[in-house]
């Protein structure tokens, strides 16, 4: 029997043994069936696991670690099982238990995740290969004349007002050997096409080629800190230049291993054994890839040859803005919009943004500093550190003018954001100060249409200001929001 195809993206299911780990190997296992749903996880129907363990009666426990194997014997772990139902008979037989988890690592034995060291691994990303192969400017849909001729009507009124710039409209194709190495800070990023579809027929076009993501680390790190710090920032960057739903097909570990040669005096034999990790995702894929053929804003081939840099300056980048990215792109992967919360994230990411890459004090500390020591004179010492506490930040920059200094910054890119600033800043302050104090509404609060047009400007200022500061030319960003929000109503007007 052939090995279970195991992907993060596809249903899949098999038949295999398992045991709690106690230290002895020889430790008796049980028979169960294990499925798995990219939505609803893991599902592991298992007999006979707790051998004089807990009772029918007894509520039963989660399970840290789960070791096991399939029929071929490749080993699995799964890690913090709960269990959801438990049938049997009260007067002895067998007892069936159904267990549920959101990770299974499939390859390996482990009692933890940081057990697992990553020097090199394979992601592939849902979306990745239709974002390397996306088309840009003049290439139109292989399949699709009526979205070539509208997209050429589109590329034309663009044109009038970002005048195509010569000599950098080159091909972005993936160089020689269809592999693209990037270096990043403390790994090797290699984009790879290679020559089959997702389905693994062979790809007579090669914008149908699968293409992978690989890292080659430094020095290795453990599961958590590799996606963190790598996995993340991918991810991230599809869901800004694609504007789709970004989630992860799979993650392969490569473990280098020894085999001993049982001929000759030569050194061992050097292999990769794979290790998947298999997690739930955050949303059910309705469609098959590839069905819904849609132009992408702003693919590889928007980069040409500068796409290198790019990638490198948005890995660093990403890890420089934190805290604030984490809620930005935890917002615009959601399936579906729901305006006040929205609102009040994306705002509070523009705060965020514009403290750790713009911030500038309204005085000098000098000045900040002369304020704070008149406080000194304050014999009460309960009133005294009051006010020292309120006012230590005083000299700070307040959300208004913090989201406007990155309006002004799209301003340049998209002239249409100075009506927006002009017309919708104000409100918006309104809108978050009524969503978060008590009491009635003051200002121009915003709601219903005018509250969804106004969050999506504040969505495109703040994808222009992530364009601009990791290098992305004027020229490139404008086109890109053209095609990622043409046809949409408040896109244009105040």
């Amino acid at each position: 029997m052939s090995r279970q195809q195991i992907k993060t993206g596809e249903v899949f299911e098999f038949d295999s043994f398992w045991r709690i780990p106690t230290g002895q190997e020889n430790s008796e296992t049980a028979q169960g069936r294990l499925k798995y749903h990219p939505v609803e996880g893991i599902e592991l129907a298992v007999v006979d696991l707790r051998h004089g363990g807990a009772g029918l009666l007894d509520r039963p426990t989660p399970i840290p670690v789960l070791h096991g194997h399939d029929l071929q014997g490749k080993p699995c772990t799964l890690f913090d099982s709960i269990p959801v139902s438990t049938e049997g008979n009260l007067f002895g037989g067998h007892v069936r238990e159904v267990l549920h988890s959101n990770r299974l690592v499939y390859g390996a034995h482990l009692d933890s995740m940081r057990d697992l060291e990553i020097g090199h691994a394979i992601v592939d990303l849902w979306g990745m290969t239709e974002w390397v192969n996306g088309i840009w400017e003049t290439d139109g849909p292989v399949d699709d004349a009526q979205a070539r001729r509208f997209l050429t009507r589109l590329w034309a009124r663009l044109r009038v007002v970002r005048p195509r710039r010569r000599g950098a409209e080159g091909p972005a194709e993936l160089p020689e050997g269809e592999v693209l190495n990037i270096p990043l800070d403390g790994a090797h990023l290699i984009l790879q096409r290679g020559v089959a579809t997702h389905d693994g027929k062979w790809a007579h076009d090669k914008r149908k080629a699968k293409v992978t993501a690989q890292f080659k680390l430094t020095t290795p790190v453990a599961y958590d800190e590799f996606s963190e710090r790598f996995v993340r920032p991918l991810q991230d960057l599809m869901v800004l230049t694609t504007h789709g739903h970004v989630e992860i097909d799979g993650i392969t570990i490569l473990v280098p291993h020894e085999e001993e040669k049982w001929w000759g005096d030569r050194e061992p034999i050097r292999t990769l054994d794979d290790v998947s990790i298999v997690e739930r995702t955050r949303f059910d894929r309705r469609y098959p890839r590839g069905a819904l053929s849609r132009q992408i804003p702003m693919p590889l081939r928007a980069w040409g040859n500068e796409a290198p840099d790019l990638i490198r300056r948005w890995f660093s980048f990403r890890h420089e803005l934190g805290g604030p990215a984490n809620l930005l792109f935890a917002t615009l992967s959601k399936e579906n919009a729901t305006l006040e919360p929205d609102v009040l994230n994306l705002l509070s990411v523009a705060e965020g943004y514009h403290r750790r890459t713009l911030d500038v004090s309204p005085f000098a500390a000098e000045i900040h500093a002369q304020v704070l020591s008149l406080l000194g004179g304050i014999d009460d010492e309960t009133v005294r550190d009051h006010y020292v506490v309120r006012l230590k930040y005083a000299n700070e920059q307040s959300q208004k003018q913090r989201v406007r200094a990155l309006f002004d910054r799209a301003e340049v890119v998209l002239p249409q954001v100075e009506g927006w600033r002009r017309m919708q800043l104000q409100p918006l302050i309104d809108t978050r100060n009524f969503l978060t104090h008590w009491g009635a509404p003051t200002g121009a609060v915003l709601n219903g249409w005018d509250l969804w047009a106004a969050l999506n400007r504040v969505r495109i200022v703040l994808e222009i200001n992530l364009f601009i500061d990791i290098g992305v030319d004027h020229e490139t960003i404008g086109r890109a929001i053209g095609i990622g929000y043409h046809g949409r109503d408040f896109i244009n007007g105040a």
